[in-house]
């Protein structure tokens, strides 16, 4: 039983791929907007222009991790595919996303550092939630203030973030609350100029494609306890804390399983009551059903076999005459 428990209760890892993922492309046109849905790429940082660039990465949490699990502990991997300056190092940071965004078609051309302009139908955008009618509150997206992971990139090569308390804050929420489930946002060193970073994206055709490593405890399943007539639902560990008998993973407490069933029950002379199963058992009848009703059946009286038990008459036969006076018997 206690191998069974700890059994139940090890921990499992997901690794998940991103089910969404773009750039947010500032532009020198504040009207203008581009976009990047589908192209191999997602940035940060800052253009030698003075542009900002942030990525938006989701995973689908509910998708890969069981309902109920508690996370444990939560890495972000990315590619980092080219730098503009590796000896110019920048902290890279994660903020929860607060509103929905869609990735659309776009696929920019060449290196992909302008983004497609004009982006296609849906492309989430500098301006744009979904373009071309759905904004953000802020332009540049609409996110928390404080990150919930950070990681200093410099060169090329594979960079992992967390494992944060921020970042398993967010990913429990995401798995409690799938709708809620926006993704971070990618935000790099934007007080620099030319500190860009190219990211590979989750449509890239070769290397290192985004990737989500989730360490989690799944629910211990559940059910009903009874502790007498008391029922509640709790894992099979607190039912045998509570000293109750466990009714097994799924069981409910409705209708109470634990409750003293109430019935017929028949006494042995064929009398009938309207009772509890216990009080029946108690006192020597039998239970009939739950729900039954003495108005709706006739009880059978049950006859004790009937023995004899007084002994056969002896009766005294003479045998022989008198013989001197005396006579002999046979017993019959």
């Amino acid at each position: 039983w206690l191998l069974f428990l700890a059994l139940e209760a090890a921990a499992d890892t997901a690794t998940l791929s991103a089910s969404q993922d773009a750039t947010l492309y500032q532009t020198s046109d504040p009207t203008a907007d581009a976009g990047n849905g589908a192209g191999n790429y997602t940035f940060t940082g800052v253009t030698a222009g003075a542009l900002a660039r942030r990525a938006l990465i989701r995973f689908d949490i509910a998708a890969g991790i069981p309902a109920g699990a508690t996370i444990d502990s939560v890495l972000l991997r990315m590619n980092v595919s080219r730098v503009p300056n590796p000896s110019n190092p920048a902290d890279v940071r994660l903020h929860r996303v607060s509103a929905s965004w869609d990735e659309g078609a776009s696929d920019a051309l060449g290196e992909e550092g302008q983004g497609q302009l004009p982006p296609a139908f849906d492309d989430a955008t500098w301006r744009h939630r979904s373009y071309n009618d759905v904004f953000w509150a802020t332009p540049g997206g609409d996110y928390t203030p404080g990150a919930s992971g950070m990681q200093t990139v410099g060169d090329e090569g594979l960079y992992t973030w967390g494992n944060t308390a921020g970042m398993v804050s967010d990913v429990q929420q995401w798995l409690d609350t799938p709708a809620g489930n926006f993704g971070w946002i990618v935000i790099g060193d934007e007080t620099d100029d030319k500190n860009a970073k190219r990211f590979d994206s989750r449509e890239f055709f070769s290397g290192v494609r985004p990737e989500l490593v989730v360490q989690y405890t799944p629910a211990m399943p559940v059910g009903s306890c009874c502790n007498g007539a008391s029922c509640q639902v709790v894992t099979a560990a607190e039912c045998s804390q509570l000293e109750g008998t466990f009714g097994g993973p799924g069981t409910t407490c409705s209708p109470n399983p634990c409750a003293d069933p109430a019935g017929a029950c028949c006494a042995t002379d064929g009398n009938c009551t309207d009772t509890t199963e216990s009080l029946c058992e108690a006192g020597g009848g039998i239970f009939q059903a739950e729900g039954s009703s003495c108005a709706l059946l006739m009880c059978p009286v049950q006859l004790t076999p009937w023995l004899d038990a007084l002994p056969l008459p002896v009766t005294a036969i003479p045998t022989s005459g008198f013989a001197g006076g005396e006579a002999s018997y046979s017993l019959a």
